[in-house]
């Protein structure tokens, strides 16, 4: 089982995502997959996530088919599709002040390991060609420059795959910051309150609670059963012996209009929980 709780974000939750358009195809040992659907959101990071990446940055996503709109805004609703060979496509991030793809995700048919690649100066993998910003929309021309070797989960090479690709799509803007809530205050705010009813309903195996505390679209609501509860616990818990434990580690709440994202520092490190506003009730979010 995943977890629901996470220790970064690479996707925020923002509005629904408009659907662009691709060509060109993602090519895998001779086989090519014609993609067709581009989406793209702004990303800002908040601080205990930021490890110097470009901020902003534009996610892109580029696929064979339309997506169900959790997948647009959550990379873990992305790769759940992508594992089950649901989709095929890309995810790429973008500097938006240079046009330049720093990093990104390979989605090849079959599902798999997704490929990570990162552009190192003097070793990149993808040329990035035509990128416009403007008005609300991107569009651009990615390549490979030579085949990528596909790397297995253990390490192994198995093949390769390339890529030569279009896009042209709206932006979702990221959302706007209202206010950062740090210490008591963060505690005391209404998403902090329901991430304590929702640790609550962990700890104590209340599975229906537990349900209710995630977003509609929450991929692991599924993964809520009796069989599950021990993991859960370890993984949403983790160290703590208890909720009140656990939300007196709670150190920030960044607040936007209809989402919030929790930062947790404790003794093992930091953690993120994201937070939408659904129908006025503060729910989990998908990450």
């Amino acid at each position: 089982m995943a977890s629901l709780v996470i220790g970064g974000l690479t996707f925020t939750r923002a509005l629904a995502a408009a659907v662009g358009t691709a060509g060109g195809a993602l090519v895998v040992d001779d086989q090519a997959v014609h993609l067709t659907k581009s989406y793209a959101r702004e990303e800002r990071v908040i601080p205990e996530l930021d490890v110097g990446d470009p901020n902003p940055q534009i996610a892109v996503i580029l696929v064979d088919r339309e997506l169900p709109e959790a997948a647009t805004h959550s990379e873990l609703a992305l790769v759940q599709l992508a594992s089950t060979n649901a989709i095929v496509g890309l995810a790429l991030e973008i500097d938006p002040a240079t046009g330049k793809v720093f990093a990104g995700k390979s989605f090849l048919p079959q599902g798999g390991t997704p490929q990570f690649f990162t552009q190192i100066s003097g070793s990149e993998k993808v040329a990035d060609d035509d990128f416009r910003l403007s008005a609300g929309r991107v569009s651009g021309h990615i390549h490979t420059f030579r085949p990528v070797d596909v790397i297995n989960q253990d390490g192994t090479l198995t093949g390769s795959y390339s890529f030569d690709a279009t896009f042209d799509t709206p932006v979702v803007p990221a959302p706007i910051l209202l206010s950062t809530l740090v210490g008591d205050q963060a505690r005391a705010s209404d998403p902090a309150r329901a991430i304590r009813r929702y640790l609550e309903a962990v700890a104590g195996g209340d599975l229906a609670a537990i349900k209710a505390s995630l977003a509609r679209d929450h991929p692991f609501a599924a993964m809520v059963t009796a069989e599950n509860l021990p993991e859960m616990k370890q993984e949403v818990l983790g160290p703590y012996a208890d909720a009140p434990a656990m939300m007196a580690d709670l150190q920030k709440a960044y607040i936007y209009q209809a989402e919030a994202q929790l930062f947790f520092k404790g003794a093992q490190g930091g953690t993120v929980m994201p937070m939408v506003l659904e129908d006025g009730v503060w729910k989990i979010s998908t990450p």
